[in-house]
């Protein structure tokens, strides 16, 4: 995250080698061979957003197919939204650029 953004924001991982993984993707520039040790590794690993108004956790995470879904643990979104699962597939576009192709699906309750 920017640091414009990351005030409310917190990463909770479950072990010592997910942190090591998230520690070692936000610690150094997002080279390939970075993002191939490490980021099997990051599944499972919460997120805190908005001073726990949102927490998701990682389902998978692809680098061969370019993807990430998740799914929201907790927080107070969580209370009016339930089985909420979010899908994003990254795209090149162009050269120096990526699009992202977000998909989420969840029931809101009436």
């Amino acid at each position: 995250k920017p640091l414009l953004f990351r005030p409310g924001f917190d990463i909770i991982s479950e072990s010592e080698r997910q942190r090591k993984a998230v520690d070692a993707i936000l610690g150094q520039p997002l080279e390939p061979s970075v993002l191939e040790e490490h980021v099997s590794h990051l599944v499972g690993v919460k997120t805190r957003v908005a001073f726990a108004g949102v927490e998701e956790v990682l389902l998978e995470a692809s680098l061969a197919e370019l993807h990430i879904s998740y799914a929201f643990a907790g927080g107070l979104a969580s209370l009016p939204i339930r089985n909420h699962v979010g899908h994003v597939r990254f795209e090149q576009d162009g050269q120096d650029s990526t699009e992202m192709l977000w998909k989420m699906n969840y029931d809101a309750l009436a």
